[in-house]
């Protein structure tokens, strides 16, 4: 009879284990859930699915790409005008630098195909004579 106890108290323990173990996973499962990002046009949306329920069906495709493409275009611009750009001295200076590297890989680049070059002349005059 004891061992009847014991299993059913075992029993019992996995159950509760397998449910904690669900609530912890259901938990973390709604931490790490990506959070949807709010429409920059909320009434717009609002009116349109409003649009979009009373006519029971979507609009012309091209319609809405175009909408789509200048909503995207607003949201560019947007985001451009927020951006600190350099000024006329950063940009030289930068684009000196950058120059200045790419002359260097030239020079360490053809110097490696010119040693290359003569070595294999060497190896040819040798195999030919």
């Amino acid at each position: 009879m004891s061992d009847n106890n014991d299993k059913l108290n075992q029993l019992d323990d996995v159950a509760a284990y397998e449910a904690e173990l669900e609530a912890e996973a259901e938990k973390e499962k709604e931490e790490t859930a990506v959070k949807a990002v709010p429409s920059r046009y909320p009434e717009k949306d609002k009116e349109k699915a409003e649009k979009a329920k009373k006519k029971g069906k979507k609009e012309f495709f091209l319609k809405r790409f175009w909408k789509w493409l200048g909503r995207k275009t607003r949201d560019l611009i947007a985001e451009l005008k927020k951006v600190t750009w350099p000024g006329f001295g950063k940009v030289m200076k930068q684009t000196g630098i950058v120059i200045g590297v790419v002359l260097f890989f030239l020079v360490i680049v053809f110097a490696i195909d010119l040693g290359l070059s003569q070595l294999y002349k060497l190896l040819i005059d040798a195999i030919a004579s």
